[in-house]
């Protein structure tokens, strides 16, 4: 019998946490291509033991929750485990943090602003819709088109400054409206401000998202060209083995097509300075590459013919020693 478990306000995630672990575990295991390895694996021991005590302590009819406590702690160090995995994008959120700081004094002068707009569309509504005091009741009346009075929404400026923040923001709930020509007119400025300072706030995160995304490929460029170079400068690639020497070809390939691309970008950014549209520097680092790739190809050849002739005189070389030694054979007969 399903044993009642005390409510609080941490049980759904503690339940969230533990089913996603649970199909994780669940899944590496059936994944796993040695299942019998996989389960005796330490790291995968502590996962299981975070797993099970939870379901112990459901379905067990004895109060195990003083005693199985201390395993909360290792379901903690799976959580953190998990997250280092995002270390993998961990450029991704440096890239991002430095986007909204390079953006912060920037959106900080324009939040400046907001409050400046703010606050002269909320008096400034307040005055013109507010309409006339009542010194029975204490409120204000405004009188609508149709000649009926009403109590006016706009009984102070904090009244109007919600009014004002629902306008500014082009959410526009209309559970306020003005009803003067001024009034209107107020509204739609607030609006219009609204748009104009989203539209700034958006530009300035975007900009500066462009100059990150930047100065991260011009870093990555930068790594790649230091391994080409280092490729490059291997003095000793003669006495590598096949395999390495066909790995440092592969990586030499890869740079190749990263140099291509650099170069594409540089002509492209050239082009739209001078007003160029022939790619000058383009087709002549394709037509050096494809002349490469024509001496690579007559090379390959010129190997295979000479590892031909080599096979060839090695035959020659045996069938020579084999003559002399018959000879020898023979005279030693006579």
């Amino acid at each position: 019998m399903i044993k009642d478990v005390n409510i609080h306000i941490w049980l759904p995630f503690d339940i969230l946490i533990v089913i996603v672990f649970t199909i994780e575990y669940a899944g590496s295991f059936f994944a796993a291509p040695n299942k019998w390895k996989f389960a005796i694996s330490l790291s995968n021991l502590l996962n299981l033991i975070s797993i099970i005590p939870f379901y112990i302590q459901i379905f067990s009819p004895f109060s195990a929750d003083a005693t199985l406590r201390f395993t909360r702690i290792l379901r903690i160090t799976r959580i953190i485990k998990s997250l280092q995995r995002i270390g993998r994008f961990s450029d991704g959120f440096m890239i991002a943090t430095n986007i909204f700081l390079l953006s912060s004094i920037r959106i900080l002068i324009n939040l400046i602003y907001i409050l400046i707009i703010l606050t002269i569309s909320a008096i400034s509504i307040y005055y013109v819709e507010r309409g006339d005091f009542d010194y029975t009741t204490d409120l204000w009346y405004r009188t609508l088109p149709d000649g009926t009075r009403e109590k006016s929404p706009f009984q102070s400026v904090f009244h109007s400054l919600y009014w004002s923040i629902t306008t500014l923001t082009t959410t526009g709930y209309g559970d306020i409206v003005p009803i003067t020509a001024i009034g209107q007119c107020i509204a739609a400025l607030t609006s219009l401000s609204g748009i104009l300072v989203i539209a700034v706030t958006s530009s300035i995160i975007g900009i500066n998202s462009d100059l990150e995304w930047s100065k991260y490929q011009q870093h990555k460029t930068k790594i790649d060209f230091s391994e080409m170079w280092k490729a490059i400068d291997d003095k000793n690639v003669d006495n590598l083995s096949r395999s390495e020497q066909i790995k440092k070809e592969e990586i030499l390939k890869f740079q190749n097509g990263i140099l291509r691309d650099l170069i594409e970008e540089i002509q492209k950014n050239f082009n739209n300075v001078a007003g160029f549209g022939i790619m000058t520097y383009l087709n002549k680092y394709n037509e050096l590459e494809f002349e490469h790739s024509l001496t690579n190809e007559k090379l390959n050849k010129l190997e295979f013919e000479m590892k031909k002739y080599e096979t060839i005189l090695g035959n020659i070389d045996d069938y020579h020693h084999h003559e002399h030694i018959d000879k020898k054979q023979k005279n030693k007969l006579f």
